[in-house]
């Protein structure tokens, strides 16, 4: 029942297919920021951008769907229960492929962290980008994009974010975090095989800067 409800929210004609996966250990303050990122990404729908949420809790797939959020339980893990980073690449493109036929070209799918907030100003980005580098893709004079960002780190008490606004006058309140620091890969559909990368279990050390590096000597 739940599968069938949240596959009805999906959306075709988009410009992002943003995911994520949150923790549920009872903290109140990580549970206020996934309650705000749920907030933006319910934003985001307007401005082409397919909100998703992997998760196995009840609470946060009621939340979610709340939010007019996609939401899929079925996740590959490692032996801690860590979800792998590939598999939710590959369920996104194989879920959206299947009820979207023919699927639109130039589409990106981003991972991100779940604790951060995102504006309008990501689908802004990324539309910019496919604009300026869809027809050499087209000509096959370029294979593929990748997108990557930082964060933004703001002390949390139990701000409720109801609009970009909001969001980015409490993001002046912060600082960026460290130099080599990423928070989310959006890679355009196509650019990279996930069935072929290593099976990275998020938040695992380093994975973010391997992910750069492969794209940077990528042929």
């Amino acid at each position: 029942m739940e599968k069938d409800r949240a596959e009805g929210m999906l959306e075709c004609d988009v410009v992002l297919n943003l995911f994520t996966t949150f923790i549920d250990n009872g903290d109140n303050r990580k549970i206020g920021a996934q309650e705000n990122v749920l907030r933006a990404y319910q934003r985001l729908r307007k401005h082409g951008v397919m909100p998703w949420l992997f998760t196995t809790s009840e609470k946060w797939t009621k939340k979610a769907m709340e939010h007019d959020v996609m939401v899929v339980s079925d996740i590959a893990t490692n032996r801690h229960g860590t979800p792998l980073l590939g598999h939710m690449y590959e369920t996104v493109r194989n879920i959206t492929e299947k009820h979207c036929t023919p699927y639109p070209r130039y589409v990106f799918d981003s991972y991100t962290n779940g604790d951060i907030v995102f504006t309008k100003g990501l689908a802004d980005t990324l539309s910019e980008v496919r604009r300026v580098w869809g027809h050499e893709i087209s000509q096959g004079r370029r294979k593929g994009v990748m997108v990557i960002g930082k964060r933004t780190n703001v002390d949390y008490f139990d701000t409720q974010l109801k609009s970009d606004a909001e969001v980015e006058e409490f993001s002046k309140k912060g600082h960026l975090f460290q130099n080599d620091a990423i928070d989310y890969f959006a890679y355009l559909r196509g650019t990279v095989d996930w069935n072929r990368m290593p099976k990275f279990a998020v938040g695992r050390r380093a994975y973010d800067n391997w992910l750069v590096d492969n794209m940077f000597h990528k042929d």
